[in-house]
């Protein structure tokens, strides 16, 4: 039977037992269930598994889970990565060992992988010292010591794992000192399938090609990137056909989409589950509600991921080094989120952008699957100019993104005569930030001055709370002032069912706690400012304070 057929009996059966063959091959080790502990023997298969990757691995550690390789699912594509179950883990010690017992009178049977040793290793604290896998890749790149890494393998400085296409290959070699007819035509081979986009300024269009460069340099930055936000203000405009193209080149296949998530708990749950395939690009296309999440803000500047994985009770823990790429039609987002993105603004300047347009190259994807690799030699020549020129800073920084900002504002500057437009636009990513929530936050607690002024108050109990057209409110609670003025307030969780209202409510405040809010007193009118602050005495409770702003610094001398 052929590898590829025991994988697919394996992935078939309900079984927890490898399929293994009646005699055992040589190459295997011979190991007698039930002569030692199942401690001994896991030890020991363990010890089997290390040896066998040796220098290239087969199984991985993702987010703390042990995983494999998948072969591509489309042509050209990446292989997956697929986290071990009980199956695939037997079917993994099958090819490593053949288990057998002897029988009082010395007859020797064979067996399958026993489940309870699958047991025991899935069950330990601590995986098997296995290599981190953060990634597969299909293109050359370059390494944390912007070494060009262009063999098919595992790479343990960047732990990501290259499989170039069957018969790719670059049509020129990359230079280690480029000169300039190799940055001229570098640039020519990328202008070629960008031109025909709108691009509503340079900046925009160095902020698309620092895209473009990401993936190739992504192991040699240190720390967090930022939302690359294709927007434009009408359908048709061509922002899709910007990101399948970006992820033909960088990844060998169209882009895999998702939709806007508006709910939290939704958003981690798919993120989770796209750290542990391994994904190079999580990508939102078409947002269309007005961006505001916490987590999601959380994932775009922290350098590891930690969730609950679906569907059971242990932890992911996963570095994150993916690419974030949204699209939408004039989109809006919290402040919080507008520090986390660069804009890639699209303008036609036309009704209807479907129409009346000409392109260079019609068939663009087909026309990028055909000259792939030149593509590539162009990023990387580009980039192992900046390489050979020091390494140089760009001009631009933008905070909590310093080393992806240095590193793609370098490179641009150093390949481009106006490269230092990179990052130069904010201003506009500044217009579209609607804060919906520090709204509602104001509203709130201008109702709550106006209903209770200083007094000390409650939360509020779920399970106390008069209903109140299909809303809780306790009388004298903070939820009660909530409910009064549900129909102008939303604090994110008007929808969600009443019992939960005290419990969010509740997270809300401590995360405003000791907050100055500026609110219009009802009583005459005038504009005052009051502090949010938390007491515990009989019980948490809260409290607005009046304040007088400080006509200096009390630091001053």
């Amino acid at each position: 039977m052929s590898t590829t057929n025991v994988v697919s009996l394996v992935a078939k059966t309900k079984a927890a037992a490898a399929i293994v063959a009646a005699t055992p091959p040589s190459k295997r080790a011979m190991i007698e269930w039930g002569a030692e502990p199942v401690q001994d023997i896991a030890e020991e298969v363990i010890d089997l598994i290390v040896a066998r990757n040796g220098t290239d691995p087969v199984l991985f550690n993702t987010c703390g889970r042990i995983s494999r390789l998948k072969p591509p699912k489309r042509k050209g594509g990446a292989p997956t990565v697929e986290e071990l179950g009980y199956n695939e883990l037997s079917y993994e010690i099958g090819q490593l060992a053949t288990f057998f017992k002897t029988d009082k009178q010395g007859r020797v049977s064979y067996l399958g992988v026993p489940k309870e040793l699958a047991s025991y290793i899935f069950g330990m604290p601590d995986q098997p010292a296995l290599p981190p896998l953060n990634s597969v890749v299909t293109t050359p790149f370059f390494d944390p010591s912007f070494t060009l890494v262009s063999t098919n393998g595992y790479h343990e400085p960047s732990a990501a794992y290259l499989q170039m296409p069957t018969g790719f290959a670059l049509p020129w070699p990359v230079m280690k000192t480029p000169n300039a007819d190799a940055m001229r035509l570098a640039r020519t081979i990328i202008w070629d399938t960008v031109q025909d986009f709108p691009f509503d300024s340079r900046a925009s269009f160095m902020n698309y090609i620092g895209l473009d460069l990401l993936p190739f340099v992504r192991p040699a930055i240190d720390g967090a990137t930022p939302i690359h936000f294709i927007e434009k203000p009408a359908p048709g405009t061509g922002a899709g056909l910007l990101v399948d193209r970006h992820t033909l080149i960088t990844t060998g296949q169209k882009a895999g989409m998702q939709a806007q998530s508006r709910d939290e708990d939704e958003f981690r749950k798919n993120f989770t589950t796209f750290l542990l395939s391994g994904g190079t690009h999580f990508i939102l296309d078409n947002v269309r509600h007005v961006m505001n999440s916490g987590p999601l803000a959380m994932a775009l500047t922290a350098d590891a991921w930690k969730d609950r994985v679906l569907g059971g009770n242990k932890m992911a823990d996963a570095l994150i080094r993916c690419i974030f790429v949204f699209t939408a039609n004039n989109p809006e987002y919290s402040s919080e989120l507008a520090r986390r993105m660069t804009s890639i603004r699209l303008d036609a300047n036309m009704a209807d952008p479907t129409k009346g347009r000409t392109f260079k190259h019609p068939k663009l994807t087909k026309y990028v699957e055909a000259t792939r690799p030149r593509i590539i030699w162009a990023y990387l020549t580009i980039i192992r100019a900046w390489v050979a020129a020091g390494r140089p800073e760009g001009d631009h920084e933008l905070a909590s993104f310093e080393s992806w900002s240095h590193t793609i504002g370098g490179i641009l500057k150093h390949a481009y005569p106006y490269g230092g437009e990179f990052l130069n636009n904010r201003g506009t990513v500044n217009e579209k930030i609607v804060d919906e929530e520090a709204g509602s936050m104001q509203d709130f607690v201008e109702a709550w001055w106006n209903t209770h002024g200083s007094a000390q108050v409650p939360v509020g109990s779920a399970t106390a709370l008069p209903t109140v057209g299909g809303v809780v409110g306790s009388v004298g609670s903070l939820c009660k002032v909530l409910a009064d003025n549900r129909d102008d307030i939303d604090l994110g969780f008007n929808a969600k069912a009443p019992g939960s209202w005290a419990r969010a409510l509740g997270h809300k405040l401590k995360a405003h706690n000791h907050q100055t809010f500026e609110v219009t007193n009802h009583a005459d009118g005038s504009a005052i400012s009051v502090k949010l602050q938390r007491t515990r005495s009989n019980g948490t409770k809260y409290s607005l304070t009046r304040i007088k702003r400080s006509k200096g610094s009390k630091c001053a001398s």
